[in-house]
């Protein structure tokens, strides 16, 4: 007879809990939330890096970050990072701007008559690397630069590309620029073009000193 009673009083409590459990108020869903549980993370978008960090680490990620984004939104930020304090900053933005190749050759031509030295050293070994016919003129001018490690590298660029007009250019160079490291380069690069004119302008030079 004990048995009924328990039975009911069971019954009781399984029908409160359920009762209590649906009475649970639920969180809210925000406007907009996606129905998955993990969208949430591809709908944040990650926290910009301003370029101008104090912590080089930083100003060094974003650079690599500027590298992977379109080239019309990433010139003008990588040709500023050429001046950067920081060597591994700086080479990295160079790196980024010779994979663009032509794209970015107007700007290093700027940045190598305008900009400060750090970052006319790595525009003029920027444009050698991409090797336009096109900076060939403000190669030149580069060579009258009045840093001798932007004219030895103007030198080192020109020679790369070649062409009449750097072979003039730097047979110039090699005849009056006082810096020897200067002159060397310029020789160098006369050898590498090694055409009959580049080696001529060469020779004479020789006989001449």
């Amino acid at each position: 007879m004990k048995i009924i009673p328990l039975i009911m009083l069971g019954l009781l409590l399984v029908t409160f809990l359920i009762n209590k459990r649906e009475q649970r108020p639920r969180k809210p869903r925000l406007s907009g939330e996606a129905h998955s549980p993990s969208s949430a993370s591809h709908t944040v978008s990650p926290p910009r890096v301003h370029p101008h960090h104090p912590d080089w680490r930083i100003r060094l990620e974003a650079v690599k970050g500027l590298a992977q984004a379109d080239a019309s939104t990433a010139i003008a930020s990588l040709l500023e990072a050429l001046s950067d304090s920081d060597h591994d900053v700086r080479s990295t933005a160079r790196q980024a701007l010779q994979d663009l190749g032509s794209l970015s050759v107007a700007g290093l031509l700027t940045t190598l008559s305008m900009g400060n030295m750090l970052a006319r050293e790595q525009a003029a070994t920027a444009l050698g690397i991409i090797g336009d016919p096109e900076a060939v003129p403000g190669l030149c001018q580069a060579l009258k630069d009045e840093s001798a490690w932007v004219r030895r590298l103007a030198a080192e660029a020109l020679g790369r590309i070649g062409g009449t007009t750097a072979i003039a250019a730097l047979a110039s160079t090699l005849h009056q620029d006082e810096d020897r490291d200067v002159r060397h380069a310029a020789a160098t690069s006369l050898e590498r073009i090694g055409t009959s004119e580049a080696l001529k302008a060469l020779h004479t030079s020789i006989r001449h000193d």
